[in-house]
């Protein structure tokens, strides 16, 4: 099972030790963290420490599965977390600044079609009124809404005027 795991892209795996390590020196060096079932018991130590980050597996995020090769294969191709608040705004994430510019792109163009692709049935006229980008901190960049929307032949182009 460990060589199936890393031959699916894990950069770490533990057991009780790698919890044991975080419990005492508070050194957490991954993005997600998948866990059997079986397994679920053992985090409640580190739980305050793996919870604020988002790090804590739950089966709601896919992260606490049976299945954990097909799991870690998923993660690496880079799923979107979307989710929309109470005024209507779709938020997601697309990268990570270690990613490529081709990667973000990549990302970008497979968010915009998600977005489309999931449109309610219900929903008429323009679905997208208006875009913005920006990373965790910084200033949002306003886009123009035809170079988001995947139905406009002027989809993610430079220039879409």
């Amino acid at each position: 099972m460990i060589e199936e795991v890393k031959n699916a892209g894990a950069d770490i795996i533990g057991d009780e030790d790698l919890i044991k390590q975080i419990e005492k020196e508070g050194k957490i060096e991954f993005d997600r963290c998948f866990a059997t079932p079986e397994f679920q018991h053992s985090f409640k130590n580190v739980a305050r420490k793996l919870g604020p980050r988002g790090l804590l597996p739950t089966a709601k995020l896919g992260t606490l599965t049976s299945d954990i090769v097909e799991a870690v294969k998923a993660a690496k191709c880079g799923p979107v977390n979307v989710r929309v608040n109470r005024e209507g705004n779709i938020l997601g994430s697309i990268g990570r600044i270690s990613y490529s510019e081709e990667m973000l792109m990549d990302n970008l163009r497979a968010f915009f079609v998600g977005i489309a692709d999931n449109k309610p049935e219900g929903a008429k006229g323009t679905y997208l009124l208006s875009c913005t980008i920006s990373s965790t901190m910084g200033k949002a960049v306003p886009l123009h809404i035809k170079a988001c929307d995947p139905s406009s032949n002027f989809f993610m182009l430079e220039k879409a005027d």
